[in-house]
Formats: C-alpha cells, structure tokens, sequence
C-alpha cells in the first residue's frame, strides 16, 4: 500500500466535522474504491504523524481497527493549511512533479510557504 496524501486529507477533514471534541465514536466514510484495510491503514498513519491521538487495534494477524481519541494541534495546523483546495492541489502537484517523498511533513511545509508568500512573507 502507499501513502496517499489525498486520502489523509479527507479523512482529516472527516474527523473535524465530527461533532463535539472527542473522536470516540467517529467512523469514518470509506472515498469509492477504498478498502477498510486500505482506511485502518491510513488512520495509523494519521496517528503515527501525530495528527491525532489514538491507537492502533492489532493482533499478531495484523491491524484490525483504529480507536482514536481527538486531533492534536498539528492535526488543526494541518487542516488549517490543507483546507484551500487551490493550495492543497498546487502542494501535491509539486511533490509529484519533483519526484518528492510524498511525506505529511513535506506537504505542511509546501502549504506553509504558500500561506507564507500568500501574505507576502518569503517562505
């Protein structure tokens, strides 16, 4: 499986528009063509970038769900800067035109240079 930057997006947003604070009971909605293995993956990888907290469910066959708890403040810095269509399309084309490591870091990076030079600050 490979990251897919786009897939974190949305379920990023997903998460935010989850109702109240706590992400106990949230279940997220699977884009066409996605798998549940392919999601619980993805709602790792979110946890591992420190985007929420929670916990991966695991048993010695492999992961079989994510209990999250809530988004942390890189979690909301990181909507806060994907939440521009036009910036996060133009963020994820230069990864791909570049041949970048599509990393969750890279792209907060990308989209803060564009926040950056948006109010004339160089990035």
């Amino acid at each position: 499986m490979r990251r897919d930057l786009d897939l974190i997006r949305n379920l990023m947003v997903q998460m935010e528009a989850h109702p109240g604070t706590e992400l106990r009971d949230f279940t997220a909605v699977p884009p066409d063509g996605v798998s549940q293995e392919v999601l619980d993956a993805h709602l790792r990888l979110i946890i591992e970038s420190e985007l929420v907290t929670g916990k991966p469910l695991e048993t010695n066959s492999g992961l079989y769900g994510v209990f999250l708890f809530r988004i942390t403040s890189k979690g909301h810095d990181f909507l806060e800067l994907a939440r521009n269509d036009t910036n996060w399309s133009r963020a994820v084309k230069e990864l791909k035109t570049k041949a970048l490591p599509a990393t969750v870091g890279l792209v907060m990076d990308l989209l803060k240079k564009s926040a950056l030079n948006a109010i004339g600050l160089s990035g």
